[in-house]
């Protein structure tokens, strides 16, 4: 890709000479010499990033081919999520949801009839592995969030689902970024420790980590033993966490993966 505009120019030099009859002191060279004499060598320059790769191989296909978007946050956005978007479709009423996506079809449109003197509202799409949601913000939250809505953006957004248009549409009143939600939404963290497990044999390692990222969040341990009973402990306050700065990957290498669970907040876990 680096190349092509160069490429092109030369191609097309190449064209206007050949359409005039010319032969440029190159051709000359190239008719006589070896295939691989004379040719330019490819430029050592890094590879594109996850997301550059991802953005472009939508812009020429139409859909991603090597990996999507939101696959290095999906456990993330799962633990802030009360919803899916096929769950939405499926929720009876005007229930308050938590939807954790990608931002895709933004439009900024005006309305009508102003309030406050603010007439410019948002339409877009957020998108999980499900499917799409139409969403929507009307201008006096907008005048708060309007930098926020920018396509191909990793987000959760809480709002209600209105269900007086053919098909649901969710009214967004907050946006929030995965380093907010962890912030923000998080009351507690639970970690879910088995007798059959590592675990235990590794408590003291578990408690290094924990004491890596101090804050005000507060920890339970659940311990199961193999018979199906539990114990719940709540650890002291050196053992509060900061969750956005909680080693997550380590310790669900130690305790198992689904075992760290991130609760309070907008989803109720």
């Amino acid at each position: 890709m680096h190349l092509v505009p160069r490429a092109l120019q030369s191609a097309g030099d190449l064209q206007e000479d050949r359409k005039s009859g010319q032969r440029n002191f190159l051709d000359v060279f190239e008719s006589a010499a070896p295939v691989t004499q004379g040719r330019q060598t490819l430029p050592d320059i890094p590879e594109w990033s996850s997301t550059e790769k991802l953005k472009n191989e939508k812009e020429a296909l139409d859909f991603y081919l090597s990996s999507h978007p939101l696959a290095e946050h999906e456990r993330e956005l799962k633990r802030f999520s009360s919803h899916s978007v096929e769950q939405v479709y499926q929720a009876s009423g005007s229930q308050e949801v938590m939807l954790g996506g990608m931002l895709t079809e933004v439009r900024f449109l005006n309305t009508k009839k102003a309030r406050n003197g603010n007439t410019r509202y948002v339409r877009c799409k957020v998108e999980d592995f499900t499917g799409q949601m139409e969403c929507v913000m009307w201008p006096d939250d907008l005048a708060r969030t309007k930098d926020e809505f920018v396509d191909d953006r990793i987000t959760l957004v809480r709002g209600s689902i209105d269900r007086t248009q053919e098909r649901p549409v969710v009214v967004i009143n907050r946006l929030y970024t995965l380093e907010q939600a962890r912030l923000e939404l998080t009351r507690g963290l639970r970690l879910r420790l088995r007798e059959e497990g590592n675990a235990l044999a590794n408590i003291d390692h578990l408690a290094r980590l924990l004491r890596r990222a101090p804050g005000a969040c507060p920890v339970t341990l659940v311990l199961s033993d193999t018979g199906g009973r539990r114990c719940r402990l709540k650890l002291g306050e050196d053992f509060r966490v900061d969750p956005t700065k909680l080693p997550v990957d380590e310790l669900e290498m130690l305790v198992g993966v689904g075992s760290v669970e991130f609760h309070g907040g907008s989803n109720g876990r």
